[in-house]
This record gives C-alpha cells, sequence and structure tokens, in this order.
C-alpha cells in the first residue's frame, strides 16, 4: 500500500523503518520535538490549534461539522 515516507512513523524515510515510541516521522526523519506549536500526536507532528482530530491536545476531537481554531472546536 501508499506509505508517505516524510510523514508514516512504521516508515519514515523507507519503508519498514519505524520511529522509536515518543518520536514523530518529520522530513522523513525520526524526531523527538515538531515545529513549534506542534505536537507527537501517535507518533505524528500535529498543529493541536487548527487539527480537527486533535484539537488542543492529541486525540480530541471536534463533533461532525465543526473545525479546529485556536486549540477549541
Amino acid at each position: 500500500s501508499c506509505r508517505d515516507l516524510q510523514t508514516d512513523p512504521a516508515h519514515c524515510g523507507m519503508c519498514g523503518t519505524s520511529c522509536p515510541s515518543g518520536q514523530a516521522c518529520a522530513g522523513g526523519q525520526c524526531v523527538t520535538r515538531c515545529a513549534q506549536g506542534q505536537s507527537i500526536c501517535s507518533g505524528v507532528c500535529r498543529d493541536v490549534q487548527t487539527d480537527r482530530a486533535h484539537c488542543g491536545a492529541c486525540d480530541n476531537a471536534c463533533a461532525a461539522g465543526q473545525g479546529g481554531a485556536a486549540g477549541g472546536c
């Protein structure tokens, strides 16, 4: 199946290369910190201020029809 080798923590940089627990895949490399304003959520750097599936915190999804803005739904 298709994988995004730039962001997939199970296939970071190349197929079968997994990032250790607590790290994310960013730009095809395992990282312990994401860019400023982002958090590691399930091995992926996410902007918890705007991400509907990680609104304000990892795994805090907005209800259907709502969008994420400033960390709230």
